[in-house]
């Protein structure tokens, strides 16, 4: 049976159909415009009568999810500090259990915040994929890989058999790829092993590149291109250090780019050159990073800041204007992953869908709606958040899910990890 919103407002390019519906079948949008009466065998939604403004669901383009049992850890620490010295070793004692609860407990919070896709990175993709395919969301789902001592190629046979199980199932939601953690954990000759195998499968590459200072003058991007890193769909996280001649090969291949302004700052990172990037073509989609390192995963506060820090730095006040901002955080995500069916609102599209509340005091008067949603707009906003059709958060609560037993499981798990 079909279903029906209606009497709803629709963000539409940069402006608003008011009095409008969406028509949704088999998780796809079947018609979306201005109200029509044409409502036969449909199942009508209920939003509660509030006044709603339905926006494409966010897209997530870097995060690790199974991190949330390392929230707050390692804070107002230096980079190097905080990863070798805090976050490895407290990695070291996740199990799959945890991990799997984490990522409940992440997709809680990226749907209170109309997230509906992310792309991960990370350990256990058995656990992670479980919590995915029981609570609602997308995801494309990279395994972390390093070649360290403990390698011995099984994490990359792991990543295989992964993507053979798991790879396009839950209805397409769940997409598998790999995650070569960076360059600086992974040889060259390891980077292209996983470049032959992701090319071969066709799947995304999802890595961090020149996040930090130390590491900027280790590489190139050009050195990674002659390996074939970037001969697959990837995303690059981070790029902070990119100069003049990575920004050109992140054209030249096409590559993502992850931009994510909470995590570079807090950690002392610094601001990447995505002025210059955007100037040259690249396609820049947004992130949060991990929980570790930002401490939210919240699109709204990552699109206020990718405009506002980048005004300030360049002293330009049309530099990433809210409308590119806006499309970071939804179809240059899209675009990032290789969809063409999600990030917008339109007839064909899947039916991922964020509804905000349009009588909340900081998004009223809602004039100029896409200059409103990132100067003004907050995750709280969100009242209700779709994927494929079906509610994943709705008015305070998830449908698919236990929420209190969940929560309850996590913090049992998690004072024993603090001992």
């Amino acid at each position: 049976m079909k279903k029906f919103i209606d009497n709803i407002h629709i963000l539409k390019d940069e402006t608003i159909i008011e009095n409008g519906f969406i028509e949704i079948e088999d998780g796809i949008i079947s018609n979306i415009g201005e109200s029509s009466n044409n409502k036969a065998n449909t199942l009508a939604l209920d939003l509660k009568g509030k006044r709603i403004l339905a926006i494409p669901g966010m897209i997530n383009s870097h995060t690790h999810s199974g991190m949330a049992a390392l929230k707050g850890a390692g804070d107002d620490l230096p980079f190097e500090q905080w990863l070798f010295q805090t976050i490895i070793p407290l990695e070291e004692q996740l199990d799959d259990e945890m991990i799997y609860l984490s990522t409940m407990i992440s997709q809680m919070e990226m749907a209170r915040n109309g997230i509906t896709t992310f792309v991960d990175m990370y350990m256990m993709l058995d656990s992670i994929i479980k919590a995915v395919d029981e609570f609602g969301m997308r995801a494309y789902i990279c395994r972390g890989l390093q070649d360290d001592s403990l390698e011995d190629g099984q994490r990359l046979q792991k990543n295989i058999k992964a993507y053979e199980k798991y790879h396009g199932t839950a209805n397409g939601r769940i997409s598998v790829g790999f995650g070569p953690h960076s360059p600086y954990l992974c040889s060259k000759e390891y980077l292209k092993k996983i470049a032959d195998v992701a090319q071969e499968l066709n799947a995304l590459i999802h890595i961090h590149l020149k996040e930090s200072q130390k590491e900027s003058h280790q590489y190139t991007f050009r050195e990674l291109a002659n390996i074939g890193l970037f001969n697959t769909q990837t995303i690059a996280a981070h790029c902070v250090y990119a100069d003049s001649d990575d920004i050109q090969v992140l054209k030249e291949f096409n590559v993502s780019v992850a931009h994510n302004p909470s995590s570079n700052l807090k950690l002392a990172n610094g601001i990447a050159p995505i002025e210059k990037m955007h100037q040259e073509g690249v396609n820049v989609c947004l992130g949060t990073d991990s929980v570790s390192s930002n401490n939210s995963l919240d699109l709204f506060k990552e699109m206020l800041l990718a405009s506002l820090i980048h005004k300030g730095e360049t002293k330009d006040p049309q530099a990433i204007p809210a409308i590119v901002s806006f499309k970071m955080a939804t179809s240059n995500g899209a675009n990032a992953v290789g969809q063409k069916n999600i990030g917008l609102l339109e007839k064909g599209m899947r039916a991922d869908i964020a509804f905000l509340d349009m009588d909340n005091i900081n998004l009223f008067p809602l004039i100029k709606p896409i200059s409103n949603i990132v100067y003004s707009g907050r995750g709280s906003d969100v009242i209700a958040t779709m994927v494929d059709g079906d509610f994943i958060y709705y008015f305070g609560t998830y449908p698919k899910i236990n929420e209190e037993a969940i929560k309850k499981q996590f913090m049992e798990k998690y004072v024993k990890l603090y001992k």
